[in-house]
């Protein structure tokens, strides 16, 4: 049994890293499975409230709300280690500044998005 850095239940979300003979259907039901990202990588979505997956599961090598540790980055694929990088990068990055975020379409110094092809910015066909 290997963790990541510990589960602190920000958001619920967790990566989770099967034995290489286990699939994602070993995983108990409360967990809902929303990304596959191989047979053995899967990110699953807790409820408020519901204690986080943990690498004492049967099947389950590996489980983290950030980093995983280097010896179990080591034993991924190369598709599984970007897939993982870019989730720990989402995960333990700052969050992401847009300009303008939060704001209406016709805020001030912002343009509206273009109309659909084949219709004018009143919405009416052409």
């Amino acid at each position: 049994m290997v963790e990541g850095s510990p589960p602190s239940g920000g958001n619920g979300e967790y990566l989770v890293i099967l034995h290489r003979q286990s699939a994602p259907e070993a995983l108990p039901v409360r967990f809902r499975v929303t990304q596959v990202v191989s047979p053995r990588v899967v990110v699953v979505q807790t409820s408020p409230g519901e204690p986080p997956p943990s690498a004492s599961l049967p099947g389950v090598l590996a489980v983290t709300d950030g980093e995983l540790n280097p010896e179990v980055t080591e034993t991924l694929d190369e598709t599984e280690a970007l897939f993982v990088a870019a989730w720990t990068s989402r995960m333990t990055g700052p969050p992401k500044q847009r300009r303008g975020d939060g704001l209406s379409w016709g805020a001030s110094g912002f343009l509206p998005p273009d109309p659909p092809a084949g219709q004018s910015s009143t919405g009416r066909s052409r």
